[in-house]
């Protein structure tokens, strides 16, 4: 889930920064090396959406491979 950050007592650069930041995607750099990501609000719960359906789809391939095995072991005569 995504941690909120209340800027409304922010300095008045930082809130024309943010309003820049408000279209599009960026990642900001320090001496080169990315930082921090930022996406539009709208993004941020698809890709919250887009990570629970892949979780899903994970814990549901889990149990067909664990079921799998357990039918393998049996007609392998419990020999592993």
């Amino acid at each position: 889930m995504a941690k909120h950050l209340n800027v409304d007592n922010a300095s008045p650069q930082v809130k024309d920064f943010l309003k820049q930041l408000q279209d599009g995607e960026y990642v900001l750099e320090m001496a080169g090396q990315p930082v921090v990501g930022i996406v539009p609000p709208w993004q941020v719960d698809k890709l919250s959406q887009e990570r629970q359906e892949v979780l899903l789809l994970l814990r549901q391939s889990r149990e067909r491979n664990r079921a799998l095995s357990e039918e393998e072991e049996e007609r392998a005569g419990g020999r592993v």
